[in-house]
């Protein structure tokens, strides 16, 4: 009996991680500079959904955001195929780019990076 009611409690464990509200929002540049003005460490992914990279990074960044000690970043998501614009103003080469920013200025950047130690390397760049 105490199985089945671990594993029940197992199983709806994973479905409320999977239906946990995400901690990113699509880019808008007036978010983003008033993110940028107040000094806050900020994280932007270049995504697109058909991506295989870009779909490997993105429970990297949820499960690293989700952290307390990223706690205070925002995630801003730039859609890779509509987002061409936003894209070169970044200066971001290509989908699964990840770019930190903390105080108002860019402190680093990674393209295809889907391990957690690099990215989560990548984030301290904004801590």
């Amino acid at each position: 009996m105490f199985k089945s009611r671990h594993a029940f409690a197992a199983a709806l464990a994973a479905v409320a991680l999977s239906v946990a509200p995400a901690l990113s929002e699509p880019f808008s540049q007036p978010k983003f500079d008033a993110a940028m003005k107040a000094g806050a460490p900020i994280v932007v992914h270049v995504n697109a959904t058909w991506c295989p990279t870009c779909m490997m990074q993105k429970p990297v960044l949820s499960k690293l955001l989700s952290e307390d000690r990223y706690g205070k970043f925002r995630e801003f998501v730039v859609d890779y195929d509509q987002g061409k614009d936003t894209m070169r103003a970044l200066k971001a080469p290509d989908r699964s780019t990840i770019i930190v920013f903390a105080k108002g200025k860019e402190t680093g950047r990674g393209v295809g990076d889907v391990s957690e130690a690099s990215v989560s390397s990548l984030l301290n760049t904004g801590l």
